[in-house]
């Protein structure tokens, strides 16, 4: 009853249910033009306006489809009445491909009041600086790099390179090198949180301490005084509590499982060892691949079978048996995140309390690729080892956010960019070939994957810099090019044929340039430096000159030549001028590095023409595509004065500061030279040799104080010990008895102390002879075979004796005949046999490493890959006094290092041949004027002044170079009794140190036994 009232009521019922009234009238849409052309790397605007008829007062809700992935619209849905407006804005990133795109911008107010628009837009490759394209390769003077970390307040990503001995800081915002810092052997880095101190571990065990904004190392902690015991350092991670996670790396012996890590404290030289069984004990956790640190720096990351947390706080550790490499702790704390590798690779998400896994999602990388989270920690980018593409993923959902092309480099081996660092804005960052590579992280791509590229060159690589070359390259499978950029210029005549890129070359400024093609599915090929406008120098390697001249210099460069011209056939046009003066040019090399060209650089090599001593001259190289100066790149020191010896076969030289005579090795004699006479005196003769031998001088040694000299007779197995005073006074002392089974010894490298003891190595081992009582004992170090490269040298206060043993270095303490071995030892006969000591006593040098004198190693020598690819070593290195300046004899010249960082300064021509037969250079101990042994087999001297070079300036952040005596790295070990007594190696580093190993020549025979083994 009461529902038909209500129904009579309403008239049928009919208005109950309707909704508000229709609008009136209607809306019509415009645009401010049908048409917008953009360009890649801009943007573009129009105008939508609507307009009503018939009273209409309605909203219209507008939606934007249709664009490209690579366009960003804004905004694409927005609200509007009548007699209103929007602007639309398209923006195009610096890679997008040509398209033609049809634009639909909806308008809608209700059913029945549908109306829509279409834009046509149209884009083109970008136009203009190529440059505003973030991905990038920056290049250095790296030789191995390692690691790049990201410094947020200085906006610098930072690379360190144990191979150049340094650590690189990269401007992210300009993305150019700002400064580097010498750090010797620079590892594994991490900062302060407040970013105050940058603190890097080192292969050699020391940890370093870097003021990241002034760009300068503030503090050296040397391994042996690292905690009560020493510690040696390759990584370092900082904790909240301001204390450093010290990460060995495998510096020990492999063989004896996990060898932990220790948190140190640097304000009071407190440690604690984190080992199985030890006061820490980590349990059953195996961290052989990897230690890092959760987000709150609190706990410690093992990653190896599996993984382990440690709280260092609370001393709680949870594992779980998770395979995978890296693990990564998002920035936020929320997760750990691990790579699990292979065809169908995983990231599993972990709880960073409990381990237990959260989620995963599967990636497209595999068990080589690298790893780096955004800040934000939003989103995780994927790169493979070897190049190609680079992949984000959002981390909370686990969906592909998108793909970017990487920047591939190398020769045969190509790899990509080893992320390892993201900035603020998603520039990624990681370590590649001579470099750092940077990919723009903020600007993925989406939809399917497009082209991956590899290396490549350019042929021919270098023109004239008002352009018109035409160049080609492969291109690959991919015939879609859209664009090509030299450097900030778009190139013309474009055209890709049978997989290969042919364009024509635009204007463009002196030097080398990035080559970028783009090509219409997103790839890009990135070629780094590619292409020269006109030579230019990289690094004029041999920078210093005799002001005689005639020694060969070399010039590192682009655009010398065409990359796929005959190698070492010098190119038409090619010339080198030094100061004005027409240069030979002796040889070109268009591929210098060999399998390992990472761009096209190419070498010229040239007589050095003469000089003025004291003066610099400009070097010029001129090709078929122009010319370039390197300003000063040619020092001259005084002309060098020659002394030759007809006959002689000169081995070893020992200056006595006494008598003011330097003595050589000759085969049968020892000749002697007065520098203040500028003669040859009466040579000394050598007793007979034993019945049935030869003589073969090699070694001589001078005892500190002047009053004994000893001297080694390779081939007769005999050691002489000559009274400098009365020459005549020889005394005899034959080491054939120790010979095995009957076969001769031996004698190489000596040292003799002021007491009359000699110390001699030998191919029976390391041998004491005490004159007094002609006893001879054996240290026991075995011989590894042919040892007479090997040497000795005695401190001045006669308190030790160091040993290079084929690249065996340890001391003997000469009271107590101990032996202590270096803190870092090549292994077994990979090291070189030279070793020298600074007359200073404050450095000790062996198989180009820097040591002290309690063997704790400081540093070695770190050419770049330019110095050291054409350079050929002979033995005979030298310190100056003080240690500073490191003279390394070549094979027609001397490479100059710091003596304390290793660090290259310099290389010298030199007009002649140096010796090749045991040690070619001469010192004083008074100052840098060198007496050289001359031709390739010993022939004559040469007095070289290098006085006049300047030494590097005090390290500030060390009072005192001499690390307290420690057994850090070293085994003590009592003088066996008898002879032949094994005495057992120390452990071997595990660790393959990253340093460059310059190949050192010999004479291929001599007493007809082979001495070079490299």
């Amino acid at each position: 009853m009461t529902a038909g009232i209500l129904l009579a009521g309403c008239g049928g019922g009919s208005s109950a249910t309707s909704g508000p009234p229709p609008p009136t009238g209607n809306f019509s849409l415009s645009l401010s033009s049908p048409n917008l052309n953009i360009a890649g790397g801009t943007s573009g605007s129009v105008s939508v306006s609507v307009a009503g008829s018939g009273g209409f007062s309605g909203g219209v809700t507008f939606t934007v489809s249709g664009a490209p992935s690579a366009i960003t619209v804004s905004p694409t849905s927005f609200e509007l009445t009548a007699g209103q407006s929007q602007q639309i804005t398209f923006t195009a990133p610096s890679y997008v491909s040509a398209s033609t795109s049809s634009i639909t911008i909806d308008g809608n107010s209700g059913p029945g009041y549908d109306h829509s628009t279409t834009l046509s837009l149209q884009v083109s490759p970008y136009q203009g600086n190529i440059s505003l394209s973030r991905t990038k390769y920056v290049p250095t003077d790296a030789v191995s790099p390692n690691t790049v970390i990201f410094d947020s307040n200085t906006n610098r990503f930072i690379m360190s390179d144990p191979g150049s001995n340094r650590v690189m800081f990269i401007d992210a915002a300009t993305r150019t090198e700002v400064g580097t810092v010498t750090v010797p052997g620079a590892y594994g880095m991490d900062e302060t949180p407040d970013h105050t101190t940058l603190y890097a571990g080192t292969v050699i065990g020391d940890v370093y301490a870097v003021d990241p904004v002034g760009m300068k190392v503030t503090q050296r902690y040397i391994a042996s005084q690292i905690g009560p015991s020493g510690y040696q350092a390759a990584s370092v991670r900082v904790l909240a509590s301001g204390k450093l996670v010290l990460i060995p790396e495998g510096l020990t012996n492999p063989v004896d499982g996990f060898n932990g890590f220790a948190i140190w404290d640097p304000t009071d030289n407190t440690l604690a060892l984190y080992q199985g069984g030890n006061t820490n004990p980590v349990g059953p956790c195996v961290g052989d691949e990897d230690v890092e640190v959760t987000a709150d720096r609190n706990s410690v990351i093992l990653v190896g079978p599996g993984i382990c947390v440690v709280n260092t706080i609370s001393g709680q550790v949870n594992s779980a048996a998770i395979p995978g490499f890296p693990v990564i702790a998002t920035p936020d704390g929320q997760a750990l995140l691990v790579l699990q590798g292979g065809f169908n690779g995983h990231i599993v998400l972990l709880n960073p309390q409990t381990l237990e896994q959260t989620s995963s999602f599967p990636i497209a990388g595999n068990d080589d690729s690298y790893v780096a989270v955004s800040p934000d920690s939003s989103t995780v980018y994927v790169a493979p080892e070897e190049g190609g593409i680079v992949y984000g993923y959002n981390i909370a959902s686990g969906g592909e956010a998108g793909w970017m092309p990487d920047i591939s480099m190398g020769g045969v081996s190509v790899i990509g960019t080893w992320i390892s660092a993201v900035d603020n804005t998603g520039l990624v960052a990681g370590v590649t070939v001579e470099g750092m590579g940077l990919l723009d992280g903020a600007a993925l791509r989406t939809g399917p994957v497009g082209t991956a590229f590899g290396n490549g060159y350019l042929n021919p690589a270098t023109g004239p810099i008002a352009g018109g070359t035409g160049v080609t390259t492969e291109l690959g499978p991919s015939s879609n090019l859209d664009a090509v950029y030299f450097g900030p210029n778009l190139a013309t005549s474009l055209s890709a044929e049978s997989g290969l890129l042919v364009a024509t070359t635009p204007p463009g400024s002196p030097g080398p340039v990035d080559v970028y093609s783009l090509v219409s599915d997103g790839g890009v090929l990135i070629l780094p430096e590619a292409y020269s406008y006109g030579p230019s120098i990289v690094e004029a390697t041999t920078s210093v000159s005799t002001a005689d001249g005639g020694g060969t210099g070399e010039v590192f460069g682009f655009g010398f030549g065409s990359t796929m011209g005959a190698n070492g056939v010098i190119p038409s046009g090619l010339t080198v001028s030094v100061g004005g003066q027409t240069a030979q040019v002796t040889g070109y090399n268009l591929n210098p590095y060999g399998d390992y060209q990472p761009t096209p650089i190419e070498s010229v090599s040239f007589t050095v023409p003469p000089g003025t001593a004291g003066s610099s001259a400009d070097i010029a190289v001129s090709s078929q595509s122009g010319t370039t100066t390197l300003s000063a790149g040619m020092q001259y020191l005084p002309a060098v004065q020659q002394i030759p010896l007809t006959g002689a076969v000169l081995a070893q030289g020992i200056y006595d500061a006494t008598r003011d005579l330097y003595y050589f090795t000759d085969a049968a004699e020892i000749r002697v030279y007065s520098r203040s006479e500028a003669q040859w005196l009466a040579p000394i003769q050598a007793p007979a040799a034993p019945s049935g031998l030869t003589h073969r001088l090699w070694g001589i040694a001078l005892s500190p104080n002047g009053s004994q000299l000893a001297v080694s007779d390779a081939s007769a197995g005999m050691v002489y010990l000559i009274n400098p005073d009365a020459t005549s006074s020889v005394q005899s002392f034959n080491l054939n008895p120790l010979g095995f089974q009957g076969n001769p010894i031996n004698a190489a490298g000596l040292a003799v102390s002021d007491g009359a003891v000699i110390y001699v190595t030998t191919s029976a081992g390391e041998l004491k002879i005490d004159a007094g009582t002609g006893q001879i004992s054996n240290y026991g170090v075995n011989a590894l075979g042919n040892s007479l490269m090997s040497r000795a040298a005695i401190s001045g206060d006669n308190s030790r004796v160091f040993f290079n043993e084929e690249g065996e270095v340890f001391s003997v303490d000469t009271a107590t005949d101990t032996i202590e071995y270096a803190s870092i030892d090549p292994t077994c006969c990979y090291g070189d046999d030279d070793l020298t000591l600074a007359s200073g006593q404050t450095t000790v040098e062996a198989t180009s490493y820097l040591y002290d004198l309690n063997l704790n190693a400081e540093s070695y020598l770190a050419p770049n890959d330019r110095e050291a690819v054409s350079a050929s070593y002979v033995y005979g290195t030298k310190l100056s006094p003080d240690g500073t300046l490191l003279f390394q004899p070549t094979t027609n010249g001397i490479d100059v290092y710091d003596g304390r960082l290793g660090t290259f300064r310099e290389r010298i021509a030199l007009p002649f041949a140096l010796s090749q037969n045991f040690d070619a250079l001469v010192s004083d101990g008074q100052d840098n004027v060198l007496i050289a042994i001359t031709g390739q087999t010993g022939s004559g001297i040469a007095i070289v002044d290098l006085s006049s070079l300047s030494e590097p300036p005090a390290l500030a952040y060390e009072a005192s170079r001499h690390g307290q005596p420690s057994n850090v790295g070293g085994h003590e070990q009592p003088m066996p009794s008898a002879p032949n007594a094994n005495v057992l190696r120390p452990a071997r580093s595990a660790i393959a140190v990253p340093r460059t190993s310059i190949r050192h020549v010999t004479n291929a025979v001599v007493l007809n036994t082979p001495l070079s083994r490299r």
